[in-house]
């Protein structure tokens, strides 16, 4: 017999020890002893749109550089370009990308000239290279930055914060040249579906591509930045199995498609767990 139907969670209330609004734990007022045959679902999930485009999750870029100063003897260099947390559109993300390459520290006599373009009308970036033909510029992958291609040392995958998923670089590093811009549509929604996870919840019946089996709710993202984003269940199959269960503190996270966790930036989203009998 089920003597708690539903828990409303707020992130307001999260315990002191959480670590934001995002990854949080959540105290009980009593324990609930969950008996067998019992299902939960997560509904009633009202989130604010209050991430941004590029964030700490997204905002750098990899390079590097293999300049012939004469033939036999190049000079190679590694670059990490990053650009500010906030929302862009086609065109401020192409200046500010601009802006971030012109500014990068080269050991060269002149720096490199870099020239970026958004064309409005095909959604799509050019990136080129202006002043050098003999400097190879390379647009790291994620794979190649997790084996030391064209990089010092290994970087782990969780220590990589790239934007290749906004310019669509794929999992091969691509040579620019000053005789072969990189041309691409780009991606400005960032965040396309919302994972809400919990290992105290979940089954461990799940699995995905970016490492996490304790997943409990998937959302889209129906709505823009500014607005409230609202979900509730699907009826009769989007269920967790929770029989037998002791519940008083529950751990949550709010995750992209990537495993990041998602910065609200201090704004308080909120959710309802509803128990119902299987049978």
């Amino acid at each position: 017999m089920l003597d708690i139907k539903k828990v409303y969670i707020d992130t307001r209330f999260k315990t002191p020890d959480s670590k934001s609004d995002s990854d949080f734990f959540i105290e009980l007022p009593r324990s609930l002893n969950v008996p067998e045959d019992t299902i939960c679902y997560v509904t009633d999930i009202v989130i604010p749109v209050s991430w941004t485009t590029i964030g700490a999750r997204n905002n750098q870029l990899y390079l590097y550089t293999n300049y012939t100063v004469w033939p036999g003897f190049e000079t190679r260099s590694h670059h990490t370009i990053t650009l500010p947390s906030k929302n862009y559109n086609g065109v401020s993300f192409a200046d500010a990308l601009k802006t971030a390459l012109n500014t990068m520290n080269t050991i060269y006599d002149d720096k490199l000239v870099f020239d970026v373009v958004y064309n409005a009308n095909d959604n799509e970036i050019t990136i080129g290279q202006l002043n050098h033909p003999e400097c190879l510029v390379y647009l790291l992958s994620s794979a190649d930055l997790q084996v030391g291609k064209f990089w010092s040392s290994p970087v782990s995958k969780t220590s990589i914060h790239s934007m290749n998923g906004i310019l669509r670089i794929g999992s091969e590093s691509y040579k620019l040249s000053a005789a072969a811009p990189y041309v691409s549509h780009i991606d400005l929604h960032t965040i396309r579906n919302l994972y809400i996870t919990s290992s105290t919840l979940a089954s461990y019946n799940t699995i995905s591509k970016f490492d996490n089996d304790v997943i409990i709710k998937k959302i889209p993202v129906r709505a823009q930045p500014g607005q409230m984003l609202f979900d509730s269940a699907d009826a009769g199959y989007d269920f967790l199995d929770v029989s037998r269960r002791a519940l008083s503190r529950i751990d949550f996270r709010l995750q992209d498609s990537y495993g990041n966790i998602v910065n609200l930036r201090n704004n308080h989203w909120s959710f309802s767990l509803v128990f119902q009998n299987r049978s």
